[in-house]
């Protein structure tokens, strides 16, 4: 924190801060809940706000979340961003260690949920179509990979559980393959999780899951008041979170990280400073 303007509570000039995204009127039901995401005057910073890839932003002080000296400045950025979505969905699934997690897209969001999934205990299958994808799924922990190229996966997960499905399925890949896949390899009675975005997909809503009796939930950007549990979750289970970016770049290089990233030579990029 560099400077603090008149008025500002909670945070000053030193502190170490990650950055909660969302900007919300900060009155309404849903802000005062928590959830400003689903405010009606809801911003992104970074987004509809300046904030991004820059030396300095300005922010307001409800959206700065003091960092602990245990964690640093790029595990701050990924807790606000996949990692915390990913905690606040697992949360809600009740993702733990009876029964098996499929996680489908092994983006920079699939390997936080496998991080995540595996901290909770969980058995997990992970899904993609790319092999170095699937490689860093294995170094992350997870307990089987599958390639579902060309739109399979689903004999392969079926024979990992013994016919049985997963009890949770959470879709990082916004892709309808994987949406599909994720709600055809869930177990009857199970839970199913959409995080990556698709603007449209296909389904069979009685057979995919009203005759399976799914759960099936939307997940998007978490709840600031879940912060502090998130740190403890962090810290108690002392998870490298880090071992997620793929590429490290100075702000000069930024033409370059962006290129990488559109063409998928970088997974998760991340610009550090000094």
């Amino acid at each position: 924190m560099a400077e603090v303007g008149d008025g500002v509570r909670g945070v000053k000039v030193g502190d170490r801060v990650a950055v909660h995204l969302s900007i919300g009127c900060m009155r309404c039901e849903y802000c005062r809940a928590g959830y400003i995401q689903q405010c009606a005057e809801w911003r992104c910073l970074g987004f509809d706000v300046d904030g991004g890839d820059a030396d300095y932003l300005v922010i307001p002080d409800t959206n700065c979340l003091v960092l602990p000296p245990e964690l640093s400045y790029e595990a701050g950025a990924l807790i606000v961003d996949n990692f915390g979505t990913q905690f606040h969905t697992q949360k809600r699934l009740g993702v733990s260690g009876i029964g098996v997690t499929a996680v489908i897209g092994i983006g920079p969001m699939g390997a936080s949920a496998i991080l995540i999934a595996k901290a909770r205990g969980a058995c997990v299958i992970a899904v993609d179509v790319v092999d170095h994808r699937l490689a860093l799924a294995e170094r992350l922990g997870a307990d089987y990979v599958v390639n579902s190229v060309g739109g399979g996966g689903l004999e392969e997960i079926l024979a990992i559980t013994n016919g049985r499905g997963v009890e949770k399925a959470i879709d990082c890949s916004g892709n309808p393959a994987g949406e599909n896949l994720a709600l055809d390899a869930a177990a009857k009675l199970g839970k199913v999780a959409f995080v990556g975005e698709c603007p449209a997909v296909s389904v069979n809503p009685s057979e995919q899951f009203i005759r399976k009796e799914l759960d099936v939930i939307g997940a998007w950007v978490w709840p600031i008041f879940e912060y502090e549990e998130i740190l403890r979750f962090l810290l108690q289970h002392r998870i490298a979170i880090e071992s997620t970016v793929s590429d490290r770049y100075d702000l000069a290089q930024a033409p370059e990280a962006f290129d990488r990233v559109e063409r998928r030579l970088a997974e998760k990029a991340m610009f550090v400073w000094d």
